[in-house]
């Protein structure tokens, strides 16, 4: 399977949204998912003042980032000049073995850590599944779009929005 392995900042909430409708292409996707996100100081999931994200998500905001860390990567070049990392077990993914039903697929393994390095991930923090062993931290991006099924806001594992242990989707 996979892994990944990626550094986070935690920046005034309206740095972030400030630079984030900067960011926008103003075509409708964007229009429509940046409506229920006016520019102010506080955000709309806690109602706190800072976000935390990837910094790979920082940087392709123009939001400046803390300098260079150490490098990553296993066997890496120790230059500290990277955002992320993904680590790939090629000896149970097909490609290049061969599909036996019991590895995994070298595509899905690699889109769902390249998800994690680019900043998909949440503020909630579980112990183990279900709301009781779940805590709220500062949100992370995905938590400015977390909505009940009625289009309420929600901070919450939830059944009606995404299981934030395991960032699957509702069932």
């Amino acid at each position: 399977m996979g892994t990944s392995r990626s550094y986070i900042d935690t920046v005034p909430y309206l740095t972030y949204i400030t630079d984030l409708h900067a960011a926008s292409s103003g075509d409708a996707t964007d229009t429509t998912a940046l409506a229920g996100l006016p520019i102010t100081a506080t955000d709309p999931v806690n109602g706190g003042t800072t976000i935390t994200d990837k910094l790979a998500d920082l940087n392709a905001l123009g939001i400046p980032t803390p300098g260079t860390f150490p490098d990553l990567c296993p066997g890496g070049t120790g230059s500290g000049n990277f955002n992320a990392c993904i680590i790939l077990n090629t000896g149970i993914t097909f490609p290049p073995q061969s599909n036996n039903g019991s590895n995994f697929s070298l595509l899905s393994t690699t889109e769902r850590e390249m998800d994690e390095v680019l900043g998909l991930g949440s503020g909630l923090s579980c112990s183990a599944p279900g709301a009781a062993n779940c805590t709220a931290g500062t949100p992370n991006p995905e938590d400015l779009f977390r909505y009940t099924a009625g289009g309420t806001r929600s901070y919450s594992l939830n059944l009606q929005t995404s299981d934030a242990c395991t960032g699957a989707p509702a069932a």
